[in-house]
């Protein structure tokens, strides 16, 4: 039980005539303005510091500067604060350096300051989240004054630092490293994130140990070398990080490095390790990846696919011209000495051909060396066309290499059809032969036999099966929504368009074109890159709504719920969640509304019910449990399969808390 105090609520005239209950503390400045009556309300909540349990605050500066007076005193039950500036100058916001919270748990500011000499992690020590987002140059500290602080936390499982602006300057970059700390275990860290320069990240991560990592999100600002060994070092000790799938996106403003398991990227743009560099012409983002890639090549031993991407429709001209040095591309494809697969998209495709063409690539016995396959988002006859030289050479080398089309639609025939005799470009076709579809517009499809033979077929008689490529990712039907707008080539009538938004119902989801039908029935193929997979998504878990929450006009995507209501939880990833109410209806939710009420567990080592307990469950070693209730010495729990059972507590450790009430636990003994 607990008394919400946030926008619309008639705090300062019905607080003191209600129970001393906990205070949560909401304030949402969603619509650029907040009323008279919702300040006055908070600064009353706030003034009550012995309840308040939650403060979550996303205000302009002059309001937030005025709370924070009110934050001078300790607040003794509080464990969730979450201060945002909604102005995005510097206004050296600081937290008082005389507030104190010694039962926080989760702390996460954006554009707030904290005290000099981060006096607040060495009282705050149960905490779980420590989020210090959009650092500016008045709220600087120093790399080892942090992982000083750092070593008070011992239960920390998520840490994401962010400025920005690239401080310190270049000129200072050198004192980082050469006044490193003692080292410090963090036994318990999940997610690690930073922003920022790369020095400043090499001081951190060269001072720290995170051996329970499972996430690590690396964005830098551009440089002109990129000298990286403690990172290298880092990802190579940590168990976590030792990833089989790799990704290379280029985009407008930034190049990515991503890494993932297996399954797990298809629908997914954040990987369990993320490296960004922001930069915006297209050679120096190929440098900065092979300069990343050569550093990273220790924990780039185990990748077996890498795709390169390219998130924009058309090859920049500079590009299309050959400007860019091939012995770049070289150093970068050079460090993937174990890939076996390489995914290349439709704007890259060409760009790879010329490269691979150059002298005496396809015989070089350090390149690829065990590549296998190459897959093109083109049709079938370009691939061979692009790629039969390097092709050739490789099977003289003894190296051979499959080119494979992941592009091509293919249809199987439900009936047999004759053409008729008014219909001279009209093609036969026995039940269950195969058909390459051409083209998908109008109420005839073009269509190309296996002897080649083209014509015109009724798509009544046809079903979209599998393409060519023979991924094993799934087909549909599922529903897609449009992360971006797209536009389809005038070349290819194929390609379909459509909005940012837009839902679209996916039928095949092999390689990275996806046979899509829109909502007036036009059927196409779209880049997977612009869409994410909805509603057919299981729910990881479910959550119960702590307090209402009216979405924004200003964010389509937002999602309306009332305290109390149960969401199923897609994805968790960062501060809003993606959730699906109980008619189905999906979008985003902010994480500190939510807390989870079905928790997991995972078992390190096996357990044996005892006979003489009936109501006791056994597990094996790794077994993933749910947590029903946890009452007293031995917790209710279920097995996947659905059997019910009870666990001894003290056989569980709690392993991962989400950022209010979720958490997982492991088995400590037998």
């Amino acid at each position: 039980m607990h008394i919400l105090c946030t926008n619309g609520t008639r705090t300062v005239d019905t607080l003191d005539h209600l129970p001393t209950l906990p205070l949560f503390i909401v304030y949402l400045d969603t619509n650029a303005t907040i009323s008279g009556k919702d300040e006055l309300g908070m600064y009353r909540a706030l003034r009550l510091r012995d309840r308040v349990h939650h403060i979550f605050l996303h205000l302009p500066s002059s309001i937030l500067h005025k709370s924070l007076t009110l934050m001078e005193e300790p607040f003794s039950m509080l464990e969730y604060l979450s201060l945002w500036s909604a102005t995005k100058e510097d206004t050296n916001l600081v937290l008082p350096k005389t507030f104190l919270a010694p039962n926080l748990r989760h702390l996460t500011l954006l554009g707030i300051n904290l005290p000099k000499r981060l006096r607040l992690l060495t009282s705050a020590v149960s905490l779980v989240t420590l989020v210090l987002t959009n650092i500016r140059a008045s709220g600087y500290f120093l790399p080892r004054l942090l992982v000083a602080r750092l070593q008070s936390l011992p239960q920390l499982e998520e840490l994401s630092i962010g400025f920005s602006i690239p401080i310190p300057r270049p000129s200072l970059e050198r004192d980082l490293l050469s006044k490193r700390g003692a080292l410090v275990m963090l036994p318990n860290l999940k997610h690690l994130a930073f922003q920022g320069i790369g020095a400043y990240m090499e001081c951190l991560v060269a001072q720290i140990r995170a051996p329970l990592l499972e996430r690590l999100d690396i964005t830098l600002f551009n440089q002109i070398v990129f000298a990286l060994p403690h990172l290298s070092h880092f990802t190579n000790i940590t168990e976590g990080l030792k990833l089989p799938i790799a990704e290379i996106s280029f985009g407008r403003d930034a190049v990515s490095v991503v890494m993932d398991h297996r399954n797990t990227r298809q629908h997914n743009l954040n990987g369990r390790f993320a490296l960004r560099v922001t930069c915006t012409q297209f050679d120096w983002q190929i440098d900065c990846a092979a300069q990343i890639c050569s550093v990273l090549m220790p924990a780039l031993f185990d990748v077996e696919e890498l795709k390169l991407k390219f998130y924009e429709q058309m090859m920049p001209t500079e590009w299309q011209d050959g400007d860019v040095d091939h012995t770049t591309w070289h150093e970068l494809l050079r460090t993937f000495v174990g890939l076996k697969e390489l995914h290349l998209c439709p704007a890259l495709s060409q760009e790879l051909s010329r490269v691979f063409q150059a002298g005496g690539v396809g015989s070089d016995p350090g390149l690829l060396p065990g590549l296998q396959e190459i897959v093109c988002e083109v049709k079938k006859g370009d691939v061979h066309d692009l790629f039969s030289s390097f092709v050739r050479t490789r099977r003289i080398a003894g190296r051979p290499v499959s080119l494979v089309s992941a592009y091509s639609i293919k249809a199987k025939a439900l009936f047999a059809y004759t053409a008729p005799p008014d219909v001279p470009d009209g093609i036969s076709f026995a039940k269950g032969e195969v058909l390459d579809i051409i083209d998908m517009r109008g109420k005839w499809w073009q269509a190309q036999k296996e002897d080649n033979t083209r014509g015109v077929a009724p798509p009544s008689y046809l079903q979209i099966i599998r393409r060519s490529a023979g991924s094993s990712n799934g087909s549909g039907p599922h529903q897609a929504k449009a992360l971006y707008a797209y536009t389809g080539s005038l070349d290819d009538p194929n390609v379909i368009s459509f909005s940012e938004g837009e839902i679209l119902n996916v039928i095949d989801m092999s390689g990275w074109w996806w046979q899509a039908r829109k909502e007036g029935g036009t059927l196409g193929i779209a880049p997977s890159s612009y869409l994410k997979i909805i509603g057919q998504q299981p729910a990881r878990y479910k959550a119960k709504a702590l307090y209402p929450y009216t979405a924004s006009p200003d964010h389509p995507n937002d999602i309306s719920f009332s305290e109390g209501e149960i969401l199923d939880i897609i994805e968790m990833d960062g501060d809003w969640w993606e959730v699906r109410k109980e008619d189905s209806t999906l979008g985003t939710a902010p994480s500190n509304f939510l807390r989870i009420t079905e928790h997991k567990a995972t078992a390190l080592y096996a357990y044996t019910a005892s006979p003489d307990h009936p109501n006791d469950i056994s597990f094996s070693e790794g077994e993933i449990l749910n947590i029903i209730e946890m009452d007293g010495d031995w917790w209710e729990v279920r097995k996947e399969d659905g059997t019910l059972g009870t666990a001894p507590s003290n056989f569980l450790r709690i392993i991962e808390r989400q950022q209010i009430a979720g958490f997982k636990a492991k088995a400590l003994y037998i």
